[in-house]
């Protein structure tokens, strides 16, 4: 009993922590911030390119909301089926400055059937 008093005693004695603005340039070396910048500077040709290759294989690019942010893909919108996703994702990580793919396509069975009519 006398050890759970005192560590409460001790928890609420102490001081609260001073809030402090941190910069993110003070906790990175310099090559990462060079590795940081030239990858956001990046994204652009990423988003661009992805684009080149939905065209390439005739995928319908207006269907599709792709956001890139620090080599992250983001695919968003509908497909017809789930073969559809998966290449499309595919085509993400085909690009080396890719380093995650979020595949947020859901599939729209009413397209693939008002398609088929």
């Amino acid at each position: 009993m006398a050890r759970r008093t005192t560590r409460a005693r001790c928890r609420s004695s102490a001081p609260a922590p001073a809030a402090t603005s941190v910069c993110i340039a003070d906790l990175l070396h310099p090559v990462e911030i060079a590795e940081l910048e030239r990858m956001l500077d990046g994204d652009e040709d990423v988003r661009a390119r992805m684009l080149e290759l939905l065209a390439e294989h005739d995928f319908d690019a207006s269907t599709f909301e792709i956001e890139v942010a620090g080599g992250r893909v983001r695919l968003l919108g509908a497909v017809d089926d789930p073969v559809t996703a998966l290449l499309v994702e595919d085509l993400a990580w085909s690009m080396p400055q890719v380093r995650a793919c979020d595949n947020a396509l859901r599939i729209d069975d009413r397209r693939a059937w008002s398609q088929a009519s």
